[in-house]
């Protein structure tokens, strides 16, 4: 601590990146489990690395001043770590629908162990299935449905792997269905910081949660007990990301292309899709006042 200190926090700094607090391990041997540890063998506590690793920044950061509220950013959790304004992500997943499907059930599991704030690498972190290139208009519908789902998590971030950047700049220019969708959900996030703030109090207030299992709200519906393709965003936003690429697919190269959504599906049936509306399911549960800002226009 004395050496973030001086060469971190005293610099003025607001919140930590507490990366690779698995820990990182490299080129695993079965023996560097039996490593002692000042709470036993590597292999007994290994997994509690995490909490033991958050709690020790954020004790000596609130011993240090109360001027300051602490907030962590890590790569793993252990349960109980939510007291330690730990907020965590869930590592540096691969850029594919298959791993986006299964992300949204990992935070839902997060959130049943009590750990509120939780979020993943909007479009992956790893492009490799897109062969690295922004430009991949396949990688564009991917990352605009893994950003549209970042709108309704509780922290909004994305983290990709050089050489793909991710700035709006990047999926075009107005116009651009892609650039129109990020645009779009940007001011959506801006405008429900109210909304999610309030949620947020009631995670500090009630012990409540941010990402919510629809059994949480519906606990008397057998059919939600195991649903993990949906869930409650705070008590009045139910969301549904979409976890399929409807408009674009790729060829034995890993090129991307853009459907052609005016062909025939159905005898004597023509179905027409917007691509530049780029819709996501989310609905309102009841009436409910929401607090919203107003469009900041940037």
């Amino acid at each position: 601590w004395a050496e973030m200190k001086k060469n971190i926090f005293d610099l003025g700094m607001d919140a930590w990146w507490l990366d690779s607090t698995e820990p990182d391990h490299m080129d695993i041997k079965d023996q560097d489990f039996n490593t002692q540890t000042y709470l036993g063998s590597f292999r007994r506590v290994h997994n509690a690395f995490p909490l033991m690793s958050n709690k020790g920044v954020y004790e000596h950061q609130r011993a240090t001043t109360s001027d300051k509220r602490v907030f962590l950013l890590t790569r793993s959790s252990f349960l109980g770590q939510q007291r330690y304004a730990s907020h965590s992500w869930s590592g540096d997943v691969t850029s594919e629908w298959s791993v986006m499907r299964k992300q949204l059930a990992a935070g839902l599991n997060y959130a049943l162990c009590g750990i509120p704030y939780w979020n993943t690498d909007l479009g992956g972190f790893f492009a490799w299935r897109y062969n690295n290139n922004v430009n991949n208009i396949a990688y564009h519908e991917l990352h605009v449905r893994w950003y549209q789902w970042g709108v309704f998590q509780p922290i909004m971030r994305s983290h990709n792997s050089s050489p793909v950047a991710v700035e709006i700049y990047q999926f075009g220019k107005k116009g651009d269905w892609s650039y129109d969708a990020l645009e779009k959900y940007t001011h959506l996030r801006y405008r429900l910081l109210p909304y999610i703030y309030s949620t947020s109090w009631e995670v500090t207030s009630k012990a409540g949660s941010i990402m919510r299992p629809l059994m949480m709200d519906f606990p008397k519906d057998k059919k939600v007990l195991d649903m993990d393709t949906e869930y409650m965003f705070g008590r009045n936003f139910l969301v549904r990301p979409v976890t399929d690429s409807l408009y674009t697919w790729q060829d034995k190269k890993q090129n991307g292309h853009q459907k052609d959504m005016s062909k025939m599906i159905e005898p004597n049936r023509k179905v027409v899709v917007d691509s530049n509306k780029m819709p996501s399911l989310v609905g309102m549960m009841g009436r409910n006042v929401i607090p919203q800002l107003e469009n900041l226009g940037y």
